[in-house]
């Protein structure tokens, strides 16, 4: 009787040890799954860390690939701080564009920010984005009506309204940089139209990149603001001109591979939202609060425009707010097999300074002088001495085009 009892026992502690057991590998097996899952996916409430710099590329090669479909929404990020003054920081501040549902409506062939072989390929903007995004664009885009370089009637310009810089000249004006703008444009005619392209670095609005294509000439163009480029194929669509010659990308010039922000200034002196506010402010006075943005941007390297731009003449507005050197670093490649005809850019980024003071003008100088260029005045189109040159914007033209476009003083 008692053998019979201790084999009872025994078998009840046995179920107890493999209950146990189960229970423990059941429990180790979920936190797993759940991690992998963690890895993922990008929930609609999770937010980025808040001062990042890179997402780790394992968890950015494993997000999955949703559809989304035209009944649903645009997916949503919580409690995202606001700015003040800072409309085009807040329009589409609470969208989460890391989750895959919305990824692969962003750009036209890989999905936004995935992985591959290293690196982010470069993203062209999508023709098509969700209909609720333009519908949340065009809210807070009133237009303005801009003179146009090289005459006739006002070109209309989608704006971020009068909180930003630019788009508040533009719109009590009717005017942004036209005597810049008509100097490029009269360069780019020099060159015949099926054998030169416009490349817009840092495109801002597309006042550049429009009259260029209005004129006929391809246009490349690229800047870090999603929001811009919206504005951008905006305008193009009103105009007439978004066609496969008119080439739309968003990136984040740099020579690494990360996921990085624009920063916007988060005080009382407002909103630029081409750069965030960092480069201007920067000579005016010091920012005391910085938000970073809630829309990340994948970097790239100038040299991957190189596929996208099928003339070998080239002709460049730059304007990504001290970046320039990252363009010309990351850009051998179009240096070597185009001829980069012409390129304005800004030659220093403070008022009142010598140019030797910019952190990168040894780099820039050199650069540009080792491949036959000479620095010309925006302005008097004469060649400039690079060491007393004091002007904001300066243009480097090739030595062998120099004699159809400088003018003798």
């Amino acid at each position: 009787m008692r053998a019979n009892q201790n084999l009872v026992l025994l078998a009840c502690a046995t179920c107890v040890l493999i209950t146990v057991a189960y229970l423990f590998w059941k429990q180790n097996w979920t936190d797993s799954k759940m991690q992998l899952l963690g890895k993922t996916n990008f929930l609609a409430s999770e937010s980025l860390p808040a001062k990042p710099n890179r997402l780790t590329a394992s968890k950015l090669h494993l997000i999955r690939n949703k559809g989304l479909t035209a009944e649903e929404s645009l997916p949503t990020l919580s409690d995202v701080e606001m700015i003040k003054n800072c409309p085009p920081y807040n329009e589409l501040r609470n969208v989460d564009f890391t989750n895959p549902s919305l990824q692969h409506r962003l750009c036209q062939e890989t999905p936004a920010y995935q992985l591959v072989r290293g690196k982010f390929p470069l993203c062209e903007l999508n023709r098509n984005l969700p209909q609720q995004m333009y519908t949340i664009v065009r809210q807070g885009s009133p237009v303005a009506n801009v003179t146009r370089a090289m005459g006739g009637p006002l070109m209309p310009i989608f704006t971020f309204g009068k909180e930003d810089m630019i788009s508040a000249h533009m719109l009590k004006h009717n005017d942004w940089e036209s005597s810049s703008i008509r100097t490029m444009l009269n360069l780019l005619q020099k060159l015949p139209k099926n054998s030169a392209t416009f490349l817009d670095i840092g495109s801002n609005l597309g006042i550049y990149s429009l009259q260029a294509r209005e004129l006929g000439y391809p246009v490349v163009a690229i800047d870090a603001n999603i929001r811009t480029l919206v504005r951008l194929q905006m305008s193009a669509k009103r105009l007439k001109l978004l066609d496969d010659k008119l080439r739309l990308f968003w990136g984040f010039i740099s020579d690494d591979v990360a996921v990085k922000r624009i920063s916007y200034n988060a005080d009382d002196f407002g909103c630029h939202a081409g750069s965030g506010s960092v480069g201007l402010a920067d000579w005016k006075r010091q920012v005391t609060k910085l938000i970073e943005d809630t829309i990340p941007v994948t970097t790239v390297k100038a040299d991957e425009l190189r596929a996208h731009i099928g003339t070998k003449n080239v002709v460049v507005k730059m304007d990504i707010e001290s970046g320039e050197h990252l363009f010309m670093k990351t850009g051998e490649r179009l240096f070597r097999e185009l001829n980069i005809m012409a390129l304005q850019m800004e030659f220093w980024r403070k008022v009142g300074q010598r140019p030797q003071s910019s952190k990168h003008y040894e780099f820039v100088t050199h650069f540009m002088t080792s491949r036959n260029f000479s620095l010309l005045s925006m302005g008097s189109f004469q060649v400039q001495k690079i060491a007393t040159f004091n002007e904001w914007d300066g243009l480097w033209v090739r030595n062998d085009f120099v004699a159809q476009v400088a003018r003798k003083g």
